[in-house]
């Protein structure tokens, strides 16, 4: 076993397992969800008319979702088929991709956490899932946003590992965890005056936790998934961290996700397209996709059962 999922070859044991799942069926299952043919149209008319900012329904604006998935969408059927192709296959790929993406993800995250023998089965469990499979032939936004969050909550799980002190608190794979023991400069590097004067006072410092690589990684994900579908891996990936925070009362390893040009890295992802549909829509975009639709959801059960907390982990 531990042979199997040494060096790449988990990765590309569930690559293979994800291609295997996910590809039959990509062009022969029909749309199974009212929301997929609108993301398809919508993809194609911007394909169409060359309007890539305004998202349109036909003659709707379609302001409930950022645009990301769209360009996907877009970008996945220009480079594979053609717009006005009968099969929905290459609108479809953008999902197989954010799907497999995520079980890789998935893995990588255990592995940090809890070693690679319960990373590589919780990544393969998540594979086979008939939820997982069934997102992965929907061209929608789902699959592509958990990629995007888990990756996101890696990246935070590395900056956080990295600020732990001790050999008892390493992370459980140390292969894995090897880069986060190259420590990043100090934060105020003395004056070489006093470094010559001085030469432990540098190796004194207290280091900042983290590295620059795994902070890009992250901020790149939490922009890229606020274009994909707003706030929610944002949410997902703050309140994780905040509660660890809070929890061991411990707040100088989020100096790792480097705050100073880490947040104006993500909104340089994300601000220029919501600045710009903003100016086109009147207002109205942020009202409908924030209003309308995230917070109606937070706010106002949007079925048909008031189930106490819990019910669905059990029925899992």
């Amino acid at each position: 076993m531990d042979r199997l999922i040494s060096g790449l070859r988990p990765y590309i044991l569930l690559s293979l397992v994800c291609l295997v799942v996910y590809l039959p069926g990509l062009s022969t299952v029909p749309p199974i969800d009212r929301d997929e043919a609108r993301f398809v149209q919508a993809s194609r008319q911007m394909l169409e008319t060359g309007d890539f900012i305004d998202i349109r329904f036909q003659e709707e604006a379609r302001h409930r979702k950022p645009v990301g998935i769209y360009w996907l969408q877009a970008a996945s059927v220009a480079a594979f088929s053609d717009p006005q192709a009968q099969s929905i296959w290459a609108w479809r790929l953008v999902s197989v991709f954010g799907a497999t993406g995520a079980v890789l993800a998935t893995f990588h995250l255990g592995a940090l956490l809890f070693g690679r023998r319960a990373a590589f089965v919780g990544a393969l469990a998540l594979a086979v899932s008939l939820v997982m499979a069934v997102e992965a032939h929907i061209a929608k936004t789902d699959a592509m946003l958990v990629f995007l969050t888990v990756v996101a909550q890696a990246a935070l799980a590395r900056t956080y590992l990295s600020g732990r002190v001790g050999p008892e608190t390493q992370p459980a794979d140390a292969a894995q965890a090897a880069p986060l023991e190259e420590a990043a400069p100090p934060e105020e590097p003395p004056p070489p005056e006093e470094e010559a004067a001085d030469p432990s006072a540098q190796a004194a410092r207290p280091r900042r936790p983290g590295h620059a690589v795994t902070a890009a990684v992250f901020w790149v994900a939490v922009g890229m998934s606020v274009l994909i579908k707003g706030p929610i891996a944002p949410m997902v990936v703050g309140l994780t961290a905040l509660t660890l925070s809070v929890v061991e009362w411990r707040w100088r390893w989020l100096l790792g996700l480097r705050l100073a040009w880490g947040p104006p890295l993500a909104l340089a992802i994300a601000a220029p397209w919501i600045v710009a549909i903003e100016i086109i829509s009147g207002g109205a975009f942020l009202l409908a996709s924030i209003g309308d639709d995230l917070f109606a959801k937070v706010a106002i059960t949007e079925s048909f059962w008031d189930l106490p907390p819990g019910v669905h982990l059990a029925l899992i």
